[in-house]
């Protein structure tokens, strides 16, 4: 279904986050959170994509974290196409922060988690 929350709560929330960016009480970034968090709530698949927007707003390490988030979604929900992008992401982080590049341990998880789901 496109979104499991009934209709009008989902006009409810829009018309919240909207008045809350238009009063300028959230930052974009904040703004961005709060629907990535409803969307996960909400069982969609385009909660991984907004946490990549999120992630791309944030610090380096904030970003490797949103970055998990988007990566432990699309590894639930089996096939993601945002999956590149987001071993990527981990990555460019990873390197930004000095670390050793995360992409190839996580893309070796992200293989077993689709084994088990095909399994």
């Amino acid at each position: 279904p496109p979104c499991v929350m009934p209709a009008t709560e989902r006009r409810m929330l829009h018309l919240s986050l909207f008045s809350e960016l238009v009063n300028r009480s959230i930052t974009s970034r904040a703004l961005e959170m709060q629907i990535a968090e409803n969307l996960e709530a909400a069982h969609q698949l385009s909660a991984v994509r907004r946490w990549l927007v999120v992630a791309e707003m944030s610090s380096p390490d904030e970003a490797r974290a949103y970055l998990l988030r988007a990566f432990r979604l699309a590894a639930q929900r089996g096939r993601h196409e945002a999956m590149p992008e987001i071993l990527r992401g981990l990555s460019v982080a990873a390197r930004k922060m000095n670390r050793q590049p995360e992409s190839v341990r996580w893309s070796d998880a992200y293989l077993r988690v689709q084994a088990s789901v095909r399994s």
